[in-house]
């Protein structure tokens, strides 16, 4: 009996050792598990923040890319639009010395013009006052003879240009020619013929020139001047009177004098 409590007692125990050894197991298998959960834990958040910073990376990496890509784009766009105006910039430029040029150029033309029309304004006004000085027969006589020269002048300056003289039929007629044509057709009583004062003016003005109007067409002239009427007619007589005057003052003997002379008698006994 004594040995049967003992093997009660051992048995309890047992069942006490039993117990605390289940209960020890199960306290280091709930703090195995609350140590690997904690890990877990912490290896889930290492890994969410990893996660995360991988994620702002990737997002702070792509608005630098593209940004880095927009800024190229701007500049290329800047670049071609400088290459635009420089090259518009030496278009204009380019247009602007050619204006100048041109500029200098009519004004260098005008110059030529302006300074050969003022040497030529001062011949005249320096022959009007060497004409002052002479004889109505020295001046007439210098006219002719300043005549000549321009007209050996031109013809060199074309030659020299190499121009050849224009035709007859090219040329446009002169005033001598229209007058005397105008006096033809009056003798003729051409069906064209029409009263024209600037013909007649140019006739009565050289009627006592020998070589404008030869002595055929002063015979002519003489007719027609019978039909002068008013102050046409006077002042044909006081230019006559004022010719035969100046010849007989001059007591001169040359033949051209002596021509005009008997023209300038013709009109006075014809019109007087």
């Amino acid at each position: 009996m004594g040995k049967h409590k003992r093997c009660e007692a051992e048995a309890g125990f047992d069942e006490v050792e039993k117990k605390k050894k289940e209960e020890q197991k199960r306290k280091t298998s709930v703090e195995v598990e609350s140590r690997v959960s904690l890990k877990e834990g912490t290896i889930d958040r290492k890994m969410k923040k990893k996660r995360k910073e991988i994620v702002e990376s990737q997002e702070t990496v792509a608005p630098v890319v593209h940004k880095s890509k927009s800024r190229q784009v701007c500049e290329e766009v800047t670049e071609v639009k400088t290459k635009k105006k420089s090259k518009k910039c030496l278009e204009a430029e380019s247009a602007k010395t050619k204006v100048e040029k041109e500029l200098k150029i009519h004004e260098t033309e005008v110059l030529e013009q302006d300074d050969a029309a003022d040497a030529e304004e001062e011949e005249q006004h320096e022959e009007g006052q060497e004409a002052e000085d002479l004889s109505p027969e020295e001046r007439r006589t210098l006219e002719r003879k300043l005549k000549k020269l321009r007209k050996r002048e031109e013809k060199e300056r074309q030659l020299k240009e190499g121009k050849s003289e224009t035709a007859p039929e090219e040329q446009k007629p002169t005033a001598a020619q229209l007058a005397l044509q105008y006096l033809i057709n009056w003798s003729k009583k051409s069906t064209d013929w029409r009263f024209q004062k600037t013909r007649q003016t140019w006739l009565l003005q050289n009627m006592f020139d020998l070589e404008k109007i030869s002595d055929q067409n002063f015979s002519v002239l003489l007719s027609y001047m019978e039909g002068l009427q008013g102050a046409a007619r006077d002042t044909t007589v006081k230019k006559a009177e004022t010719m035969v005057q100046e010849l007989e003052e001059q007591g001169t003997e040359e033949v051209e004098s002596q021509r005009r002379a008997e023209r300038a008698r013709q009109v006075i006994q014809l019109l007087f």
